[in-house]
């Protein structure tokens, strides 16, 4: 849980022990639920329902907000991302999820995980 009046901060990690080192990944948030999720290619679906809450995160990736979001696996299959809610930001109270996304700059999207809850809360 991250208070929308008074921020925080929380560490989702990407674990990924099968992947090879250097591998590329993006967390994606949500916060329409993980059913249908979204299709990235046939048999690939991210359990991300697109909204607001995924633009804003797709356009900020890596920002303030979404530290590491967009990075590569180390040594041990593992990617750690920060997300650092400002005080005082507008967004609704709201449940969400976080997932991530395995890329292969070649091959495109290779692997999706299962969402992780989180709480925009008051």
């Amino acid at each position: 849980t991250v208070s929308v009046a008074s921020g925080g901060t929380v560490h989702p990690t990407v674990i990924a022990r099968c992947a090879a080192p250097g591998t590329m990944y993006l967390i994606v948030w949500g916060g329409s639920g993980t059913s249908p999720g979204t299709t990235l290619a046939p048999g690939l679906t991210v359990p991300i329902n697109q909204d607001f809450l995924t633009q804003l995160g797709l356009a900020t990736v890596n920002g303030p907000w979404l530290q590491s979001f967009f990075g590569v696996l180390d040594a041990q299959g593992l990617g750690r991302a920060t997300f650092a809610l400002p005080a005082a930001t507008g967004l609704p109270v709201t449940p969400g999820h976080f997932a991530a996304l395995l890329v292969d700059p070649s091959l495109g999207f290779t692997g999706v995980s299962n969402p992780v809850s989180i709480l925009l809360g008051p």
